[in-house]
């Protein structure tokens, strides 16, 4: 299974998972009044690193080897940024809200700084879940094959 692919159904786990947050959030800002913490965003990470992880253990019957895990696990969350300032992006217009004015309002130094620190966090996690995605593959077609 080449890279290709597996950050293919990646990207579209990410933006499964985002959409299902933003849905989410709304849903709970419009019935209780109530929006999810930015913490509660790792969750697109977790899930579609999992997901691969998964997936390549059940169909090829093997383990990533660590490097590439580590591969996927950074092309992975740049894919997740992109599609999530693609989403903020497409968010703004159909709101009408100006993207610009929500971006000048950020310190460009700051903003760097805290993006630095999610996505080597995001890296993290997405690693770990990869992992932990295959692992639990891969000991159930043990199992299966007892």
């Amino acid at each position: 299974m080449t890279d290709f692919a597996l950050l293919g159904r990646y990207a579209v786990a990410t933006a499964a998972a985002l959409v299902a947050l933003y849905l989410l959030n709304i849903v709970l800002l419009m019935v209780a009044d109530y929006t999810l913490n930015s913490g509660v965003a790792a969750v697109t990470a977790a899930v579609p690193a999992l997901y691969i992880g998964a997936y390549h253990a059940k169909t090829t019957g093997t383990a990533l080897a660590s490097g590439r895990m580590w591969k996927l696990a950074v092309l992975g969350i740049l894919l997740n940024v992109a599609v999530g300032f693609g989403l903020f992006a497409l968010a703004g217009v159909l709101t009408g809200v100006s993207i610009l004015s929500m971006i000048s309002a950020f310190n460009p130094a700051v903003f760097g700084a805290i993006m630095v620190g999610v996505i080597v966090i995001y890296v993290l996690i997405a690693r770990f879940f990869m992992g932990l995605g295959q692992r639990q593959e891969l000991k159930r077609q043990e199992k299966a094959a007892r």
